[in-house]
């Protein structure tokens, strides 16, 4: 149950185990000699399946196209939704949560900062996977990724009510560098998304 009113982007699943190549046609013919990063997350333009596998256009890697499965039939690459999400939230976990530089649970990924049990952080953005997994993005000085769930299921971030004018002005940064830039409210115009540096 994907929500609606956001834009659908390409994550590379913990499953991948690293970087997933990327191919000039919706098929294995011709390999692009570019990957995207365990973690990563590019924007979607279309999708194309056949014989049990689906490929994905990405317009921000010059309309490359990224499978979701490897050659032994893996899911390695799953949908995520991506919207503005507007709210302050507070850290429920008593240890405290790991604010990671990418929306996964991959131990590497985890950042230096730390939110503690009932801080209240301002969010811009939230990530729905398809599994139901969902992020939020943490506005400075904490910037980041945290889970709403821990890995047993139990909520550990709790929406206490919506950002006021005066916060989280701007758009948010991409999660790893891809640029995309969220408008301020889900009212303004359509995601816009700039190409790598």
């Amino acid at each position: 149950n994907m929500p609606s009113g956001g834009t659908v982007w390409a994550a590379v699943l913990p499953e991948a185990l690293g970087s997933v190549p990327l191919w000039n046609s919706p098929g294995r013919s011709t390999q692009r000699g570019q990957t995207v990063p365990l973690g990563d997350l590019v924007e979607v333009a279309e999708s194309v399946t056949a014989c049990g596998m689906t490929f994905y256009r990405l317009p921000a890697l010059e309309d490359a196209w990224i499978c979701d499965v490897n050659e032994k039939g893996k899911k390695i690459v799953g949908m995520a939704v991506r919207e503005p999400h507007r709210f302050i939230y507070s850290c429920r976990e008593k240890d405290g949560i790991d604010v990671r530089d990418v929306p996964t649970r991959v131990k590497k990924f985890r950042g230096r900062e730390k939110l503690k049990h009932r801080q209240r952080v301002a969010i811009s953005e939230r990530i729905t996977f398809a599994s139901g997994d969902e992020w939020l993005k943490v506005e400075p000085p904490k910037e980041g990724w945290v889970p709403t769930l821990h890995g047993d299921g139990t909520v550990i971030m709790v929406k206490m009510g919506p950002l006021n004018q005066g916060g989280a002005r701007g758009a948010p940064s991409d999660a790893h560098g891809l640029g995309a830039r969220l408008p301020p409210s889900p009212a303004d115009e359509d995601c816009r998304l700039q190409q790598r540096p």
